[in-house]
């Protein structure tokens, strides 16, 4: 998902007289108004040719911020800081191959994210664990975390680089971390809904590596296992 502005062309008019300007951000325990300016004037006007929006008197635009607050200021706050989230999963497919009760099974794929949002992102994955096609048995979920141990049931993910197996990478870029429950080495789970990754304030863009593992043991129904999972990527505006 990629929000982009219309481009637009902007002119600041400056005032014949001087009027005394605010510019502050407003809040209380429950609101924060996080996009705030006080001018005396200015419109949008259109030609067959051109669109301009105006403002008369305005004494700031822009981003800034304190230790406490965020601050987009202005009635022609520059398009860089509209609401936006970009996120973009760079490959889709996950090949486990063949499963074996002596040696684990993995593969990986990638997703990356960004966004100006004040206060950041999560990003969740919903489905099931790997199942038959014939529907008649599925490999279990590894929840909460664990190890992989061969020759046991087990499906899982997470989004760090592991040594046993060796499979996957840490977060690069940005600010964005792998959630809790899937950030530790070596430990995997998979639970539909889970937050697998997040910020907690606006961020360049940060590439995640999903690691899929999956184990069988003796008893485990022959057949093709799959799943369909959706991963769901939420600014938090």
């Amino acid at each position: 998902m990629n929000n982009k502005s219309k481009k637009i062309l902007s002119a600041l008019s400056a005032a014949a007289a001087l009027w005394p300007v605010i510019i502050f951000a407003m809040s209380s325990e429950s609101y924060r108004i996080p996009t705030d300016s006080i001018n005396i004037g200015g419109v949008p006007e259109l030609s067959e040719s051109y669109r301009t929006e105006d403002t008369i008197g305005e004494g700031a635009t822009g981003f800034s911020q304190s230790g406490t607050y965020h601050l987009f200021a202005g009635y022609q706050t520059p398009g860089d800081y509209l609401p936006a989230i970009t996120f973009a999963v760079h490959d889709n497919t996950a090949d486990l191959g063949t499963l074996s009760t002596v040696a684990v099974s993995t593969d990986i794929t990638t997703f990356s994210v960004s966004t100006n949002a004040i206060d950041g992102y999560a990003v969740s994955v919903n489905g099931n664990t790997l199942a038959s096609n014939s529907g008649l048995a599925d490999i279990d979920a590894i929840d909460p975390p664990a190890a992989s141990s061969p020759g046991n049931e087990q499906f899982g993910i997470n989004l760090v680089d592991n040594a046993v197996p060796n499979v996957g990478a840490d977060p690069s870029g940005g600010a964005g971390q792998a959630a809790v429950s899937y950030n530790t080495e070596d430990e995997f789970t998979f639970a539909s809904g889970d937050t697998i990754a997040s910020c907690d304030t606006y961020t360049d863009s940060t590439t995640f590596t999903i690691s899929y593992m999956a184990n069988i043991d003796s008893s485990t129904v022959a057949g093709d296992y799959y799943t369909n999972l959706t991963l769901i990527a939420t600014a938090q505006f």
